[in-house]
């Protein structure tokens, strides 16, 4: 089993999230990531089975994040209203933090992707 190493697998994350929020799904593949993290293409593949699985667990991930922000928002103590006030900002936040990443689960062309049960999840 290779060694993996958080820096890389960091790295490749990042590179991978600019390159999706860049390009549509279909375009960006396992080369250009690689090329993108500065790694080569066989590195990339002992951390990622393939492009859907690097996309879906840096959709998860984005996610699980945002939800972690509105929990500790949720536990402030503060009246409704700023909660509410406070929550639509992060919101806004990370959704402009992720810019374009996502927006090809809105399109059909994309059917592998919609039809994964953990892409349904969120």
């Amino acid at each position: 089993m290779p060694k993996i190493i958080r820096d890389v697998k960091d790295n490749i994350f990042k590179a991978a999230m600019s390159l999706f929020s860049q390009y549509e799904y279909k375009k960006v593949d396992m080369k250009m990531i690689a090329q993108e993290a500065g790694i080569a293409v066989g590195t990339l593949y002992n951390y990622y089975e393939n492009k859907k699985e690097l996309y879906i667990e840096i959709l998860q991930t984005s996610w699980e994040q945002t939800f972690a922000k509105l929990g500790i928002i949720d536990q402030m103590p503060i009246s409704p209203k700023h909660k509410l006030k406070k929550c639509i900002e992060q919101l806004y936040t990370d959704i402009e933090i992720r810019k374009g990443f996502g927006k090809e689960l809105m399109r059909s062309n994309v059917s592998d992707l919609n039809r994964d049960e953990r892409i349904v999840e969120f």
